[in-house]
C-alpha cells in the first residue's frame, strides 16, 4: 500500500491509482484476480484478448501487467513485443498453465519481471504485483527527475549554452571569450548564470549533470548507444573531469 500511495506524490501519474492489467481468456480467472487485487488498492482492468488490451493500454498508464502466455489471438511474447513498439514499458508478469523451464526462461529473457505458474497462489501473486508496481514507480521517479533536469537546461539562453559548450570542452574563460568575441567578464557573467540555472557549484558537478542527461536520452533513443556511453562514463569520466577541472582552476 505504501507503493500505491507513493504514486500520488511523484507528479508523473495521470491516474489516482496504479492500473493492474489482467490479460487472460479465462473469465473466472479475470474475476478472481479482480476480487484479490482491488481490495489491495489496485484499479484492475481485465481483457479476454490481446487485441482489446493493446487497444486500451497507453504509455501514460502506470502500474503493471499480468499477461497469459497463450492467448487465443496472440502469444504473450508477441503482445510484449507490440507493447515495446508502442512505447509501453510497464512491468510484465507472465503466467501460464502449460509452462516448463524453457518457456519460463524465454519469458524472463524477453523482459518479464516474473513468471507465475497456474493455478496462481495468492502470496506469490501479490508479491510479484508489488514488485512490478515498485519497479514502475522507480522508473517514473527517475523520469520525473530527468524531466526536472532537462527543464533547467531549457532555461539557458543561447549565449549560456555556448559558454556551457566551451566549459565542457575544457576551455578556459579567455579562450571562450575569444571564440565568442566577448570580454572575459561577460563570459564569467554568463558562466555564473548558467551554473546558477543548472543548480551546480563546480565543473565536476556540471559534467556529471550533463552525462546524466545524455545517458538517459541514449537509453530512450538507442539502447546500444546508452551501453557505449555508460562504458565510457565508467572508464573515462574520472579522467575527463580531472582534465576539465584543472583547465578551469
Amino acid at each position: 500500500e505504501d507503493g500505491i500511495r507513493d504514486y500520488k506524490v511523484t507528479g508523473v501519474q495521470t491516474c489516482a491509482l496504479p492500473i493492474f492489467y489482467v490479460v487472460d481468456d479465462d473469465p473466472l480467472l479475470r474475476r478472481s484476480l479482480r476480487l484479490i487485487l482491488e481490495p489491495e488498492g489496485f484499479e484492475v482492468r481485465a481483457f479476454a484478448t490481446a487485441a482489446e488490451f493493446l487497444e486500451a493500454c497507453s504509455p501514460q498508464d502506470a502500474g503493471c501487467i499480468l499477461l497469459d502466455l497463450r492467448l487465443d489471438d496472440m502469444s504473450g511474447m508477441e503482445v510484449h513485443e507490440r507493447l515495446r513498439r508502442c512505447g509501453v514499458d510497464l512491468p510484465i508478469i507472465m503466467m501460464s498453465g502449460f509452462a516448463d523451464v524453457s518457456i519460463a526462461v524465454q519469458a524472463m529473457r524477453s523482459g518479464a519481471i516474473d513468471f507465475l505458474q497456474k493455478p496462481l497462489q495468492n502470496v506469490e501473486l501479490l508479491a510479484a504485483v508489488r514488485r512490478g508496481v515498485q519497479q514502475d514507480l522507480q522508473v517514473r521517479r527517475a523520469q520525473a527527475a530527468l524531466a526536472a533536469v532537462e527543464a533547467r537546461f531549457a532555461k539557458l539562453s543561447v549565449r549560456e549554452r555556448q559558454v556551457l559548450d566551451g566549459v565542457l570542452a575544457g576551455k578556459v574563460n579567455k579562450v571562450i571569450a575569444m571564440e565568442l568575441s566577448l570580454s572575459s567578464k561577460t563570459v564569467e557573467y554568463h558562466r555564473a548564470r548558467m551554473m546558477e540555472k543548472l543548480g551546480v557549484d563546480s565543473v565536476a558537478e556540471l559534467v556529471q549533470l550533463v552525462l546524466k542527461v545524455r545517458l538517459a536520452q541514449a537509453v530512450d533513443d538507442r539502447p546500444e548507444a546508452a551501453a557505449a556511453l555508460a562504458e565510457r562514463t565508467h572508464s573515462e569520466l574520472v579522467q575527463e573531469m580531472g582534465q576539465i577541472g584543472r583547465a578551469h582552476v
